[in-house]
């Protein structure tokens, strides 16, 4: 058995060392298929790779809690004092308007309560607070989900 394992790395650390000896045969660009610019004859460019999507691209602008929603998919920081909030247990809901429903709110789901401040609904509650985010709908009402602290701040 031992000898098996022995001989399996050492094939595996041959291979490997034979794979980074060869010579490229070709542009790097020309032998990925997907940048074969002659397969689609609409294509102007080779494809490139998406940008991360763990990281927040830059906000446009900075905006009251109430003009945020002027700004769907777009990302922003808003600014307003959370007057009201909901824990549900699978998400927290930090609302800036005491009749909330169909109105602008920031959520953070539960699978990121334990990176926020103990029961963020009571820690943010009576608190101005900018949130940076982009700005999306659920269920009609706009919202900016938040996945991380650095996205919240307390401003007073």
């Amino acid at each position: 058995m031992r000898f098996s394992l022995l001989l399996l790395l050492a094939l595996m650390a041959s291979c490997e060392a034979n794979y980074f000896l060869q010579e490229p045969s070709q542009d790097s660009t020309q032998a990925n298929p997907l940048n074969d610019l002659s397969r689609d004859p609409d294509a102007t460019e080779p494809l490139r790779p998406w940008g991360r999507l763990d990281v927040l691209e830059e906000p446009v602008a900075t905006v009251s809690w109430e003009r945020a929603p002027q700004y769907m998919g777009k990302v922003v920081i808003a600014e307003g004092k959370v007057v009201g909030s909901h824990n549900s247990g699978r998400a927290c809901f930090l609302n800036f308007k005491e009749e909330w429903r169909g109105q602008f709110h920031v959520v953070i789901f539960a699978r990121n309560f334990a990176d926020f401040p103990e029961s963020p609904e009571l820690y943010y509650l009576n608190k101005t607070v900018r949130v940076q985010g982009k700005v999306g709908k659920h269920r009609g009402a706009p919202q900016i989900v938040v996945n991380n602290p650095d996205q919240i701040s307390v401003v007073e």
